[in-house]
């Protein structure tokens, strides 16, 4: 069922007639879309020109303010994460647009004629009044309130003086009534002369429960916005700014606009639907790389079930579902571009569903995998605290990929080893997680780092890595990546000694012990390729330092980050060595063969 536009004007005459729904008439039928009719059920125009023009009775109950944050702290994060997906989904629909000529067309023409840009007197009087005229509010709100009638699903657009009203209005609704989205354009809230008193006079609390969305739309050259987004004073609103021509502030204009129009079809028709796979999705096998996701998921899951904290439980709950569903859209949007089959645990996956472990693994991937994923945090952008929930998951999961419980408590103990060597490393705050293993899975770059050959490209994976952030998932994937033989070594030690910074060596180090401790533990043949890597970073780090030494200041920010590097490489390997993790003749086959 489609929703009402309910349309709240700015200053003067422009709502008695259509003009301001021609804009978006006209941009709807380009795209495909029927027309709107003012006279029809759908639309909701409340005139309120005569209020703005004459002194209200002062005698005009003011609306009683519905809604005040609930005390349950579970429902408040719920309804805070729900709207915060849906403003992620929001920001994907749309996005700046470029001012043709930048500020070199436009900004010089309006330097020149300073004067002409500055917003109509009348548009910010009027505005200004409003906000501080209790009993002209109060006048407003009730018509419009009295003009919704037994309207329920509303979707709201607020231009100039309207967006004033429209925000007010979120802490007047009837408990009934829910918008899917509210478009804010041309709006004069952002500027903190109209706040005399406090912001806050217009909205205390965000009713998240409510309202779904909040779009605010401005041009860059319309004089009444100042050309300032509304973000900082109402976080829950996201900004966007369109290219209107200078000094253009009508709202046909905005409303004509690609950006506006869609933002207002996609909440008011929902022909674009939750899942981008609707119909399309197949039962294929997943590719190696969304496997790496799929493990990711998986791990958070039963890192969050061993959380004993009922808040902290809540947090990642919430937080997990909000990056599941991106990660899977992620993954979802990558497969079509590309012509391919979405299978249907990547659409389960969207929905929030507990996914089951990749099947198939041998002990190998797995061990990398399950290191990775237990020092990488797999709710960022979230940043919560779950140790030692993280750690303590590794048995459960070991066994979710068909190996004993056991054997997980091995590579438990194992990273634990690794981790007490290095304990001033923050794992959850300088880890990725599932979004950023999603993004790479779904470009050149994880591609590439899937495959031990591909690791050549060391500007790409150094590249990823300042991208990503130190200890993140680009790091987890070279060593995911199975980093054996010598060109393997070589590029990783180009990356890791030369490109990345103390932090994030300090993890995949870390990492790359874990591994080797727990192949020992396992019963695996060993893999000395780390401790090789360990060795030229050792070599390449010296050499730096007397390079750069002699003429550089003794204190500075390079020789302390070298000086770092230097203490950590060479307590990684002392570590290997009080382990038994060293090489020895045997393993060398043409050591051995001489003898």
């Amino acid at each position: 069922m489609s929703a009402t536009l309910l349309y709240l004007h700015g200053v003067g005459q422009g709502v008695r007639n259509d003009r301001w729904l021609s804009g978006l008439n006209e941009a709807w039928a380009a795209a495909g879309f029927d027309r709107l009719d003012l006279e029809s059920r759908s639309v909701a125009a409340p005139d309120y020109v005569d209020l703005l023009k004459t002194p209200p009775d002062a005698r005009v109950t003011f609306p009683e303010e519905t809604f005040f944050p609930s005390e349950d702290r579970a429902e408040r994060l719920t309804s805070i994460t729900s709207y915060a997906r849906e403003q992620r989904r929001l920001g994907d629909l749309a996005s700046d647009d470029a001012v043709a000529g930048g500020f070199g067309t436009f900004g010089q023409r309006i330097t020149d004629g300073a004067a002409r840009w500055a917003p109509p007197v009348s548009d910010l009087e009027d505005a200004d009044r409003y906000l501080h005229s209790k009993p002209l509010r109060a006048a407003v709100l009730q018509r419009v309130l009295s003009c919704l009638g037994a309207r329920r699903d509303l979707v709201v657009v607020g231009h100039s003086l309207g967006s004033l009203v429209a925000i007010d209005l979120m802490a007047h609704l009837p408990e009934r009534v829910r918008i899917r989205r509210m478009v804010t354009i041309g709006s004069p809230a952002g500027l903190m002369p109209m706040h005399r008193m406090s912001p806050d006079r217009l909205l205390r609390s965000f009713p998240h429960h409510q309202v779904r969305s909040w779009l605010n739309v401005l041009s860059r050259w319309d004089a009444v916005t100042g050309g300032r987004g509304i973000s900082y004073l109402f976080p829950a609103a996201h900004d966007i700014r369109v290219a209107l021509p200078p000094l253009s502030h009508s709202a046909s204009a905005y409303l004509a606009h690609p950006v506006v129009a869609g933002a207002v079809a996609d909440a008011w028709s929902r022909t674009v639907t939750a899942s981008v796979t609707t119909g399309r999705a197949v039962d294929v096998r997943l590719g190696d790389d969304e496997k790496q996701v799929l493990l990711g998921v998986v791990f958070a899951h039963h890192t969050g079930e061993l959380i004993k904290s009922k808040s902290e439980k809540d947090r990642v709950r919430l937080a997990l579902q909000d990056v599941q569903s991106g990660v899977a859209r992620l993954l979802q949007e990558q497969r079509l571009e590309q012509g391919r089959p979405v299978p249907n645990a990547l659409v389960d996956l969207e929905k929030a569903k507990r996914p089951a472990a990749p099947a198939g693994w041998d002990i190998e991937t797995a061990l990398r995998s399950v290191i990775v994923a237990a020092t990488t945090n797999q709710v960022a952008p979230y940043d919560i605290d779950v140790s030692p929930s993280d750690l303590n998951a590794v048995p459960s999961v070991w066994r979710d990929l068909g190996f004993t419980s056991a054997a997980g408590g091995k590579v438990r103990d194992s990273l634990k080893a690794a981790m007490n060597e290095f304990s001033s490393t923050g794992w959850g705050r300088f880890a990725v997680g599932a979004v950023g293993l999603a993004l790479l899975a779904t470009g050149p770059i994880g591609l590439m780092l899937a495959a031990p050959a591909g690791l050549a490209g060391a500007a790409a994976i150094t590249a990823s890595l300042a991208a990503f952030g130190p200890g993140g998932m680009v790091g987890g994937m070279i060593l995911a990546g199975g980093l054996v033989g010598s060109g393997s070594v070589t590029a990783a030690t180009a990356v890791l000694a030369r490109d990345v910074s103390a932090q994030t060596l300090e993890t995949e180090i870390v990492r790359r012990m874990a591994v080797g401790h727990a192949r020992k533990a396992l019963g695996l043949d060993p893999d000395h390729s780390s401790w090789l890597v360990f060795a030229e970073i050792e070599s390449y780090l010296a050499a730096e330092h007397a390079r750069l030494s002699p003429l550089s200041d003794e204190k500075s920010a390079t020789i302390r980050e070298l000086n770092r590097k230097v203490r950590i490489v060479r307590k990684a390997i002392d570590w290997m060595v009080r382990h038994g993790l060293t090489p020895t003749v045997d393993w060398c086959p043409g050591l051995a063969r001489s003898r």
